[in-house]
């Protein structure tokens, strides 16, 4: 019995480029920074166009977490070959905006009509009156809208403003005052470069790991069931591991929030000063575990 003769398609044939294509854009959902982009602009877009009871807010949800999930694969494929922080950041505000769209446009139910929340599901106050239309605006206006609160974290400078937040001078004596932009970025620049700088360095002088093996070694986990055994240099190793983390902890949040503002603000100019206060209060007013936290 003869055997069919296997097709041969060239490169111009449309099967062929069709299925090039999807290549192509499979390759591109791996990148790390596509997931965060593509959950970004839905957010814009669902809180700037469509009306707080609009089934497309419910139906937003499947892509959000298929950005999530494309976003955990994209880091995973990229682990070896990209540097920690890059993938730390797309994972990290992806996952950031999925959970903020879901308070946002389900709960809360902002809308651009309303300037506001609408709903008390997401425990705001202050509610805003809405009306069952969008009212008719300039295409700009309303994806500015949605483009800021995507980064109302705090809701700085509003109504719905957070207890607590840090002011740029001290309260008792200018309050309300705001910086100039060009005091603005020279402020978030040093900081960010400092932070930044900071990992930097523990990440050089950490950067023998051939002895983390016994330093941290399963049987050494418990403390206090083997007191008598402890040295004083493991418990200065336990210290200053300790302190590392959390130093490590706030300089990378303090460098990516400013490192984002001087984009924000400085790079695109679409971004207020007045929503971009410092991230951390003064270490002076941490005196107590309450002040600390929060």
């Amino acid at each position: 019995m003869e055997l069919p003769t296997p097709l041969l398609l060239d490169d111009h044939h449309p099967a062929l480029c069709l299925n090039m294509y999807f290549v192509h854009l499979h390759s591109l959902f791996d990148l790390p920074p596509v997931p965060c982009a593509l959950s970004l602009i839905q957010y814009v877009l669902v809180l700037g166009f469509t009306t707080k009871s609009s089934p497309l807010r419910m139906l937003g949800i499947a892509p959000m977490l298929s950005f999530l999930y494309l976003a955990l694969r994209a880091s995973e494929a990229h682990r070896d070959t990209t540097h920690q922080l890059f993938l730390i950041m797309s994972m990290g505000s992806t996952a950031s905006i999925v959970f903020q769209y879901i308070d946002s446009a389900l709960l809360s139910r902002w809308t651009y009509s309303a300037r506001g929340p609408t709903s008390a599901l997401g425990g705001q106050k202050n509610l805003q009156k809405n009306d069952s239309h969008i009212p008719p605006g300039a295409l700009t206006s309303k994806l500015v809208f949605g483009w800021e609160e995507a980064f109302r974290a705090r809701s700085a400078s509003s109504p719905w403003e957070v207890p607590n937040v840090p002011k740029f001078y001290p309260a008792d004596k200018h309050p309300d005052r705001l910086p100039t932009k060009a005091q603005f970025l020279r402020y978030a620049a040093l900081r960010c470069l400092a932070s930044f700088c900071v990992v930097d360095m523990i990440g050089w002088v950490a950067r023998d790991t051939s002895m983390n093996a016994v330093h941290f070694a399963s049987e050494r986990v418990p403390l206090f069931a083997r007191w008598q055994d402890v040295t004083g240099e493991e418990l200065v190793l336990r210290l200053v591991c300790s302190v590392l983390h959390w130093l490590v902890a706030f300089c990378l949040l303090q460098g990516l929030y400013y490192g984002a503002a001087i984009v924000v603000v400085g790079i695109l100019g679409c971004g207020r000063i007045e929503r971009w206060p410092p991230l951390f209060n003064r270490m002076t007013h941490c005196w107590s575990v309450r002040r600390f936290w929060g």
